[in-house]
């Protein structure tokens, strides 16, 4: 929300790239085979008795390791990376490309499990990019600025 917010108090234009959320879903669940629905509400249920300490180190690894936690998701639950990242992947980048035709430069927001696919698209397309990732907004440290940059921050606390 703080991008939105900072880039609608300067008039810039902004555009959601994602697809719909409640079609995505039924669409999942719908194409989901019996046993990864099962594997998926076991790993629901165990996940409530999981302590907090567990799940900061487990984001802590995520981070230092996308591409391997992707890859054991696509192993336990083939339709939801297929879903959730792939498909996504997918629609997202071709709204890049149709944005990156009206406009010189674009900022995006996508959650970590994306950028690596998005990444490999987009380079596929031969659309240049920088990739920023969260940790790195994480660990900025402002500089001192002059008034003529704007910045934001993105504040999270782990459950």
């Amino acid at each position: 929300l703080s991008a939105i917010n900072y880039a609608q108090s300067r008039v810039l234009p902004v555009a959601f790239i994602d697809t719909n959320a409640q079609q995505l879903f039924t669409h999942m669940w719908n194409t989901m085979p019996f046993f990864e629905k099962l594997r998926l509400m076991l790993s629901g249920v165990t996940g409530l008795f999981v302590s907090k300490k567990r799940v900061e180190a487990e984001m802590k690894n995520y981070q230092a390791h996308y591409d391997s936690y992707l890859e054991e998701i696509g192993k336990k639950f083939p339709t939801i990376k297929r879903t959730l990242i792939d498909d996504r992947n997918e629609f997202m980048t071709q709204r890049l490309v149709e944005l990156h035709e009206k406009h010189q430069r674009i900022i995006i927001c996508v959650g970590d499990g994306h950028v690596s696919g998005i990444s490999k698209l987009l380079e596929q397309k031969q659309i240049p990019f920088e990739t920023i990732r969260l940790q790195q907004l994480q660990n900025w440290k402002q500089a001192e600025s002059d008034g003529s940059t704007g910045h934001f921050s993105i504040n999270y606390s782990p459950p």
